[in-house]
């Protein structure tokens, strides 16, 4: 029997559109979503909501941060990037894959799965920014592949004397982690059409199960929404809090005006402060 399965594993592995023919008819998925809102946007609140499907949270990120560094760097092709996909679809097999990394390959996404549906959980510069300061500032990266994806998505400015309390505690500047939200933000709604994303705010998660549902073609009952928020802020030193108030509020008028008004202009957002100070 063991002899068989390796056949049948490895015939599939070397075949793999039939693979995915066997899968679908196997274990059909009722919709496949991809949520690529930003990290400390709600990714965890809404792998949580999809409690009763097939879900992931940030499942092979840091083998999608070495294909992101790839991308970025001119190593990797598209057809590539799509080949990856497939691979990595094709073991996890999700109905709900929430993964922030995965926002970088969303204009793939769409072309490789015509029928994905994409959600973008958005949360106001200040509170985000504020969020992802606590959580490098009280969890330090352990590993090189942390390290590495942490740098490449903020290292990206030497920062002024507003950022010195970030500094030294051996974080990115603000600069940096403030041009990480433009550019996340911006690559995700340049790159998917506007019937296939559903932008939400993350202090709006709580109370959209309907339209999250509507989004996937379910009943809004069978998602479970006493899971949100289930990742909540750290009651450690809060360093940005160090940092006057109105300073931040420059940095983001500064870098972010542009993606704000974008943003506040969609449907969804309507009445949202995407600015947070």
């Amino acid at each position: 029997m063991d002899s068989v399965k390796r056949a049948i594993s490895g015939f599939l592995e070397e075949h793999p559109s039939v693979s995915e023919a066997v899968l679908s008819v196997l274990r059909p998925r009722e919709f496949q979503l991809y949520n690529i809102g930003a990290a400390k946007t709600g990714t965890t609140s809404i792998a949580g909501l999809f409690g009763r499907f097939r879900r992931g949270h940030e499942r092979r990120i840091y083998e999608s941060a070495v294909q992101i560094a790839a991308r970025w760097d001119g190593y990797l092709s598209d057809d590539e990037l799509a080949a990856w996909l497939h691979e990595r679809d094709r073991r996890l097999w999700l109905e709900c894959d929430s993964c922030q990394t995965l926002a970088w390959f969303s204009d793939i996404l769409a072309r490789e799965f015509p029928e994905a549906r994409f959600m973008l959980t958005v949360r106001d510069c200040y509170s985000w920014l504020r969020s992802i300061v606590d959580h490098h500032a009280n969890k330090p990266a352990l590993s090189d592949a942390q390290i590495a994806l942490r740098k490449r998505f903020y290292g990206t400015h030497s920062g002024d004397a507003a950022s010195a309390p970030l500094r030294e505690a051996g974080l990115y500047c603000i600069e940096g982690y403030l041009s990480y939200w433009v550019r996340h933000n911006t690559f995700v709604l340049d790159s998917l059409p506007d019937s296939r994303l559903l932008v939400l705010p993350t202090q709006r998660i709580s109370g959209s199960e309907a339209a999250i549902a509507a989004h996937v073609g379910i009943d809004a009952s069978r998602l479970k929404s006493d899971r949100s928020h289930r990742n909540p802020r750290l009651k450690k030193r809060h360093i940005l809090e160090e940092v006057p108030r109105e300073a931040v509020a420059e940095k983001i008028d500064a870098l972010c005006r542009p993606t704000i008004d974008r943003l506040q202009a969609l449907p969804a957002l309507r009445g949202y402060d995407a600015a947070g100070v």
